[in-house]
């Protein structure tokens, strides 16, 4: 969405995204959130699974 939108256009469209770097954050949530999925997660298919919130991993 946004390389086909571009990310100025976004923030103009949604001027939450203007306060601050709340797009910044936005834009990177779901990275941090599957490395952080990935954590305790044995293999990929697990990982996919606590980012979906379908199952805990557990060490």
């Amino acid at each position: 969405m946004i390389a086909l939108t571009g990310r100025d256009a976004l923030v103009t469209a949604h001027s939450p995204y203007a306060q601050g770097d709340w797009f910044g954050e936005v834009e990177n949530s779901p990275a941090l959130h599957l490395l952080a999925s990935t954590a305790l997660a044995p293999d990929w298919p697990a990982a996919l699974e606590a980012y979906e919130g379908r199952k805990r991993c557990r060490s």
